[in-house]
């Protein structure tokens, strides 16, 4: 198995259904003080989000509200 980074579009990404955690809004707050350091870890062949659902949340909220990626 080969570890690497890839960009994809947040439109692409799928949430997993059964994702357990709830995420509070001290997340964006963290991204905001400290960058954007923790990658969203995607099953490549179904764009499946194993981990990282509060980050592309926090994210999608970021865009809405048209601030500017980290």
């Amino acid at each position: 198995m080969e570890l690497y980074i890839k960009y994809i579009p947040l439109s692409q990404l799928k949430k997993y259904p059964k994702n357990p955690k709830l995420h509070s809004s001290d997340l964006g707050k963290s991204i905001t003080e400290f960058g954007f350091v923790d990658p969203i870890i995607v099953d490549e062949n179904t764009n499946m989000i194993a981990a990282g659902h509060g980050r592309v949340q926090e994210l999608e909220r970021m865009k809405a509200a048209g601030d500017n990626p980290p």
